[in-house]
């Protein structure tokens, strides 16, 4: 789909409806930030309940090292700095789409 990125989901927040990517590949964070859609796609057994239970696995997925980049990302961007207008999509995509995709991983997308 042309102006679409599509990418996997580490984790996702049930509370906030928040999904946490984590890469270092300039593509991944280009998709986040560039095309006016953005799909995500997660595995539901990777819903958590909220930022906290999210602390833990996220410390062994990267086993003490931090990461370059983390996204939360709980829906479009959207600012108001502008006159105080609210400007959806000034900073990032205009649409967030979250696909629920059980036994998923990454590797999905590199191929």
């Amino acid at each position: 789909m042309p102006g679409a990125g599509v990418t996997f989901s580490n984790f996702a927040m049930a509370d906030t409806g928040t999904v946490v990517l984590e890469s270092t590949d300039e593509n991944i964070r280009l998709a986040t930030t560039l095309p006016e859609k953005h799909f995500v796609l997660v595995d539901p057994a990777t819903i958590l309940a909220d930022n906290l239970a999210a602390a833990e696995p996220m410390t062994a997925f990267h086993q003490g090292a931090a990461p370059k980049f983390i996204a939360y990302i709980t829906g479009p961007s959207r600012t108001a700095d502008i006159e105080r207008v609210l400007t959806i999509g000034c900073h990032g995509p205009r649409e967030l789409h979250i696909l629920l995709v059980d036994n998923i991983s990454g590797d999905l997308l590199e191929n």
